[in-house]
């Protein structure tokens, strides 16, 4: 499938296994593994089971990039307070946009090109 949305997390501090890093769980970005998870308790339960498990342990400055529709989740946090900095990319192609968390007069102001500071794309 097509990749639609993609999101960082900037680590702004040093994200160790104490901190309850994001844990990814790899392959379940599938319709069917959406699938999986939104039916049977049974088989949500075996997805989650199932699937192999990777851990985001990150420096401070690093990030972590990945297809939104990834199935991720935080760990247990038994330190203390986890700092990130999150953003998600669209493709322009894209026909479904999630609303999100980003502030309506600040949606549709950027693109990675401009963040990179690239000059923009004639329309």
């Amino acid at each position: 499938p097509q990749t639609a949305l993609l999101t960082a997390f900037v680590a702004l501090q040093e994200v160790t296994p104490d901190l309850g890093p994001t844990f990814f769980l790899a392959g379940t970005h599938t319709r069917a593994a959406h699938e999986r998870f939104n039916g049977e308790p049974g088989e949500k339960l075996q997805l989650l089971r199932s699937s192999p498990r990777r851990i985001g342990t990150l420096p401070a400055g690093a990030a972590t990039l990945f297809d939104s529709r990834l199935l991720h989740g935080g760990g247990e946090n038994a330190q203390g307070r986890r700092v990130l900095f999150y953003f998600t990319f669209k493709a322009r192609e894209s026909p479904r946009l999630p609303k999100g968390s980003l502030l309506a007069s600040l949606r549709y102001r950027h693109s990675l090109r401009s963040l990179l500071g690239a000059p923009a794309a004639a329309a």
